[in-house]
């Protein structure tokens, strides 16, 4: 028949067997914990931002406040959003109390050319500022969304300007 192996060395084998397995094992390392104590750990997990994602991030902080660009206008924001097929930015003005021509809920009154030009000087500031990030983004790659007091107003695409609620571009 076959051979037998004694009990003392099958204990002998699995006890080794055991060892080897326990000594291979590598400790798990904790997860890494997150910086912020309120926040789970996922929160203190490594991005590495694109240049193009930093300076969007940068640009959005820097042009996130109310500042007087012409003389007829504040602008409370201005913000990019980066696309696959153009740079989206969206700007919200506020009309100085001088500037009567904006009538709410995106219509405006009075002479439209006069119109046309003061919210086009507002733009082209818009655009200046965002070349100072972008310098190689050329007009045809940016729209423009337009707000005033936080009400869609209109539209600046490719250097086209449509006020009111007309569409413009693509």
């Amino acid at each position: 028949m076959g051979k037998r192996i004694p009990l003392w060395a099958a204990a002998v084998v699995w006890v080794v067997t055991l060892a080897v397995g326990v000594w291979a094992q590598k400790p798990e390392k904790p997860a890494p914990a997150s910086p912020y104590p309120y926040l789970p750990a996922k929160y203190g997990q490594i991005h590495m931002p694109s240049v193009a994602e930093w300076l969007e991030l940068r640009f959005n902080v820097a042009n996130g406040s109310t500042t007087r660009i012409t003389q007829h206008f504040l602008r409370r924001h201005l913000k990019c959003s980066l696309r696959k097929d153009r740079l989206i930015l969206t700007m919200d003005l506020e009309p100085m109390p001088s500037w009567k021509f904006y009538e709410g809920q995106g219509k405006f009154s009075g002479d439209q050319k006069r119109v046309e030009k003061d919210v086009s000087a507002a733009i082209d500031t818009a655009i200046k500022t965002t070349k100072q990030y972008f310098p190689e983004v050329k007009d045809k790659d940016i729209a423009l969304l337009l707000f005033m007091n936080s009400e869609i107003a209109g539209q600046w695409d490719g250097g086209k300007l449509g006020l009111g609620r007309s569409k413009v571009g693509k």
